[in-house]
């Protein structure tokens, strides 16, 4: 029950607060629909398929990065990094939202909950490696 409500609130935080833009978007001369990856492993966490929206949150991922969306990127990695934690991949876990958190503005205010977000998951990973003092750092 545990596991369902985390992901439940990790799929509505990141769903409903950092949607990516929808749309054509011009990108270097060329026209560029909305990133469908994205729409797919939203659907598939949705049907709760965690391995399958995983490489779709990394092929949109991708995408974002070739469109020069940082944000809408590091979200893609944020869910990958709660999909990894779910699975027990902590270790992995760790590293894909520290590389999460390099694509994050964190002069920008309306970043922060997303930054507060990715820590927690942070908190949540070295809690389970049992070093619980140094995880409140991050809750």
């Amino acid at each position: 029950m545990r596991l369902l409500v985390f992901l439940l609130s990790a799929y509505l935080l990141i769903f409903y607060s950092c949607q990516p833009k929808s749309g054509i978007k011009e990108v270097e001369g060329e026209v560029e629909a909305k990133n469908l990856y994205y729409e797919k492993a939203s659907k598939l966490l949705a049907e709760n398929k965690l391995d399958s929206s995983f490489i779709y949150f990394d092929l949109a991922h991708d995408r974002f990065l070739q469109q020069g969306d940082s944000l809408n990127a590091a979200t893609c990695l944020i869910q990958m990094a709660i999909t990894l934690y779910l699975e027990g991949d902590y270790y992995g876990s760790q590293e894909t939202s520290i590389e999460a958190d390099k694509l994050i503005d964190k002069s920008e205010k309306a970043n922060f909950p997303l930054l507060s977000f990715n820590y927690n998951i942070l908190g949540n990973v070295i809690s389970a490696y049992g070093d619980h003092k140094a995880a409140i750092t991050y809750l």
